[in-house]
């Protein structure tokens, strides 16, 4: 009886993890973004940093944020840690949407 219980426990948990990841998956496919240095960047070069997982050329992220439309304007919040509003420009180009911030 109790072997049963514990089964029940494991499967109703790991339902919930699912779930939970189902979730996740959906709310951050539309916070994938790419992410690239501007001319004036002062990343330094890989062979000059002491830490393998540096790779600045690697430059996907998730980034969270909202985008709200409506007949009189389209509103973009962003949640850009160590990053004041004045730092960065949005600018709505066609299909996309471009954040520029150093």
């Amino acid at each position: 009886m109790k072997l049963e219980a514990i089964k029940q426990g494991i499967g109703a948990f790991l339902d919930s993890v699912t779930e939970g990841w189902r979730h996740l998956s959906e709310s951050a496919t539309n916070a994938l973004t790419r992410f690239s240095p501007g001319a004036g960047s002062s990343l330094p070069p890989t062979d000059r940093v002491d830490d393998p997982f540096y790779r600045p050329s690697r430059s996907w992220s998730l980034l969270g944020g909202e985008v709200f439309e409506d007949a009189n304007r389209i509103v973009v919040r962003l949640e850009v840690p160590g990053m004041d509003r004045q730092d960065m420009t949005v600018e709505v180009d066609d299909a996309s949407l471009i954040i520029r911030g150093e």
